[in-house]
């Protein structure tokens, strides 16, 4: 039997739009998760009615509604002989999603509107993730650096240079 979670989100229909896009950006900007469209919230598959473009129709608007874009997969699944749409949605790279301007985030077995406070924090982190090199080991020694450049950089920095020394 199914049950929601962190990692598992359950919906009735389609007609839940908001909230399983909201579930989609929450998983891409977490952990990542799956959602269970055509299940009751007790885990009791009801199944949905699938016309011949659903899946790919769900796929256009999460890509449309969904900044930046989530491609998740998408797949029609048997469970106790109903049809229902299975939504896997993986830990984004790409992180924050947004949904209607707002970012989510899955906590429990909800998903809450990220604050201002912690997008900032977010931004931060994935800025400095692909900015900084001081995260890297590195095996130079001194006679690898090239000491008049260091002396220039440091320069530029505004700070005072010691000596090549310190830059290891």
């Amino acid at each position: 039997m199914l049950k929601e979670s962190t990692r598992i989100e359950l919906k009735k229909s389609l007609a839940t739009f908001d909230e399983i896009m909201e579930s989609i950006c929450a998983f891409a900007n977490t952990e990542g998760g799956k959602i269970y469209v055509g299940v009751e919230d007790d885990g009791k598959p009801v199944g949905i009615s699938l016309g011949k473009n659903t899946v790919v129709n769900l796929a256009n608007d999460i890509a449309r509604n969904i900044t930046p874009q989530i491609y998740p997969t998408i797949n029609e699944v048997l469970i106790e002989d109903k049809q229902v749409i299975l939504i896997e949605v993986g830990k984004s790279e790409h992180s924050p999603h947004f949904y209607k301007g707002r970012g989510f985030k899955r906590v429990g077995k909800m998903n809450k509107i990220i604050d201002p406070l912690n997008l900032e924090l977010m931004f931060k982190e994935k800025f400095l993730e692909k900015t900084t090199i001081d995260r890297e080991v590195t095996n130079a020694t001194e006679e690898d650096l090239d000491s008049e450049s260091i002396r220039k950089f440091t320069k530029l920095t505004g700070r005072e240079y010691a000596s090549t020394s310190h830059s290891l």
